[in-house]
């Protein structure tokens, strides 16, 4: 999957699991920046850099199903208990720029988090499933449709101070991470990948254990970044006037 942005003057391209299509978009002079991700190291034929973390990856190759067998008691007792909810409702989403709700829920929660939005703009590249209760969105995953493995963007919530209503939020959640793997597993595709853990920081340790929860396999990702040459110059020309 490629992802294509104008910045400023500059083309740039985001290309999702494919180094063939990868190394001829680098080639073409199309693009002064390609940001490449993958699962597996790359040769590139022109210099790049590259940032390595872990991933968590859920399996979809043999059916969901099957994956939904490793999922741990957790996962699987809280996604039954919201199926047998009908107060719950699973809404799909082709283009998740075209829902103004969904977005508003999502800048929301990236605001309450201290973190910034991305452009509504960017949402157009971008399917949902979202689960709706009451009439509101409660809780929302977004991803990538790329082949063969589907990239989980953000996943995000309403936001509740009473306990029990966080709890019924959480379930919901995780039932949308089951709603994706039968999505995916029924488009073909090979796995789930839940984007970036960090099995460092105690601050977010809560949010690995969800992301491993659903017999998720620890994988390492690689991005790769190819600048061209008028692009490195303009960001140290950048550099220089703005420090």
């Amino acid at each position: 999957m490629i992802l294509e942005h104008n910045k400023l003057l500059f083309r740039t391209a985001e290309i999702l699991y494919d180094e063939k299509i990868a190394q001829k978009a680098i080639v073409s002079n199309r693009f002064s920046v390609v940001e490449v991700l993958t699962l597996q190291p790359c040769n590139f034929t022109v210099s790049t850099t590259v940032r390595t973390k872990k991933t968590a990856l859920i399996d979809v190759s043999q059916g969901a199903d099957n994956a939904f067998l490793a999922f741990n008691d957790t996962a699987r007792n809280e996604i039954r208990r919201t199926e047998r909810d009908t107060q719950i409702i699973i809404e799909h989403h082709d283009n998740a720029a075209l829902d103004t709700e969904l977005y508003i829920l999502y800048s929301n929660f990236q605001k309450a988090r201290g973190a910034i939005p991305m452009p509504r703009r960017l949402f157009k590249n971008l399917a949902a499933i979202t689960t709706r209760t009451n009439g509101s969105i409660i809780s929302a995953i977004t991803f990538y449709p790329s082949t063969p493995i589907v990239r989980v963007r953000s996943i995000f919530s309403a936001r509740h101070e009473a306990k029990e209503q966080r709890a019924f939020v959480g379930m919901a959640t995780r039932r949308l991470v089951w709603e994706l793997c039968q999505w995916a597993a029924k488009n073909e595709r090979t796995a789930v990948d839940l984007a970036g853990i960090n099995l460092t920081d105690p601050a977010k340790a809560g949010i690995t254990q969800f992301k491993l929860s659903f017999g998720s396999v620890i994988s390492d990702e690689y991005t790769y970044v190819y600048k061209s040459f008028w692009y490195i110059l303009y960001e140290r020309v950048k550099r220089f006037f703005i420090p």
